[in-house]
C-alpha cells in the first residue's frame, strides 16, 4: 500500500464504524445520532478527498434512505456533510478527475479493469481469511473457474499481466509473460468466485441494514476501476480493504495462520514494488 492511500483509507473506515454505529443505535432520531452521522459525513468527504474512488458510495447511502427509513433524515445529514467537504475539487477539476485524466482515458467502460479489481479483491480475501471463498460447493468453484478463465482469456492482455515486473526479473521477458498470462487466468477464477459468493452472502443477509451497508459498499467500490479506463492500479482496490475486513472476518473469524499469510503477502508485495523500481 502506498502512504498516500493511508489518511484516505482511515477515514473511510472511520467513516464506515460511525455508519454501523448510526444503523444500530436503537435511537431513532436523537442528537447523538445526528452527530455521529454528521462526523461519518465529515470522514467520507475526507476520504473522498484523498481518493474519488470513494465517491461510489454516495448512491449506497442514498439506497440506505430506503432501508433505513426511520432514519432517512439522519443518512441525508451524512450524505450533505460528505458532499459538502468534497464537491469544491470537483467544481475546480469541472468533473470527476483532474483535466488531464481524460486525456489518458481511451474508453468509458473497461472491462478488463474490472477483471481485475474482482481478482485483486479476491486474493485480498486470501489473506484476510481463505475460508470465506473455501465454503463455497464444488461446483460454484468448477462453474466460477472455467467462466473466470475464459473472462479472462478474451479480457486480459498477454503483454501486461499481473506482476509483470516480478516475473519478467524472475523468468526472463517471454517465459515471465506467459506464466503472468496463466497467474491471471487463474486471479480471474478468484475474482469469479469471490463475485458469487459477495452476492450469496448479500441475499443471505438481507435483512441486516448493517451487512446490507457493507456489503453494497464493498461491491460499489469493486465495481468502480470499471470507469477508471485510463490505467488500472491495485492502489483501486485498497480502499475495499477497510469493508472487506469486516465483511469477511465477521462472518467467520478465523485467526489460523493468520500472521503467516501477512507476512506472504507482504513479501510478495514488496518483491513487486522493488522489481517494479528496478525497471522504472
Amino acid at each position: 500500500m502506498a502512504l498516500t492511500e493511508l489518511p484516505g483509507l482511515l477515514f473511510f473506515t472511520g467513516f464506515v464504524l460511525l455508519f454501523l454505529r448510526v444503523i444500530n443505535s436503537d435511537a431513532v432520531l436523537s442528537r447523538r445520532v445526528f452527530g455521529l452521522a454528521f462526523v461519518a459525513g465529515l470522514c467520507l468527504g475526507a476520504s473522498i478527498l484523498g481518493r474519488q474512488t470513494y465517491l461510489i458510495v454516495v448512491p449506497v447511502l442514498v439506497v440506505m434512505m430506503f432501508w433505513l427509513r426511520e432514519k432517512w433524515s439522519v443518512v441525508l445529514i451524512c450524505m450533505i456533510t460528505a458532499l459538502a467537504v468534497c464537491t469544491w475539487i470537483f467544481a475546480l477539476w469541472h468533473g470527476l478527475a483532474p483535466p488531464h485524466y481524460y486525456q489518458l482515458a481511451h474508453s468509458s467502460v473497461s472491462f478488463t479493469n474490472l477483471l481485475l479489481s474482482l481478482s485483486y479483491a479476491g486474493v485480498a480475501t486470501l489473506f484476510l481469511n481463505p475460508a470465506w471463498l473455501w465454503r463455497q460447493p464444488a461446483t460454484v468453484w468448477i462453474i466460477c473457474t472455467v467462466c473466470g478463465f475464459a473472462l479472462a482469456y478474451f479480457a486480459q492482455n498477454y503483454q501486461d499481466p499481473p506482476a509483470k515486473s516480478l516475473l519478467v526479473h524472475a523468468f526472463g521477458m517471454q517465459l515471465g509473460l506467459w506464466i503472468g498470462f496463466v497467474v491471471g487466468c487463474g486471479l480471474a477464477a478468484i475474482g469469479a468466485v469471490w463475485a458469487c459468493t459477495s452476492f450469496k452472502t448479500f441475499w443471505r443477509k438481507r435483512r441486516d441494514p448493517g451487512q446490507v451497508f457493507l456489503l453494497l459498499s464493498l461491491g460499489a467500490l469493486a465495481l468502480a476501476p470499471m470507469k477508471m479506463t485510463a490505467q488500472f492500479s491495485s492502489r483501486y482496490v485498497v480502499g475495499c480493504l477497510g469493508i472487506l475486513f469486516l465483511v469477511v472476518d465477521a462472518d467467520l473469524q478465523s485467526r489460523r495462520y493468520w500472521a503467516a499469510r501477512m507476512f506472504v503477502g507482504s513479501f510478495l508485495g514488496m518483491a513487486i514494488l522493488w522489481t517494479y523500481f528496478q525497471q522504472a
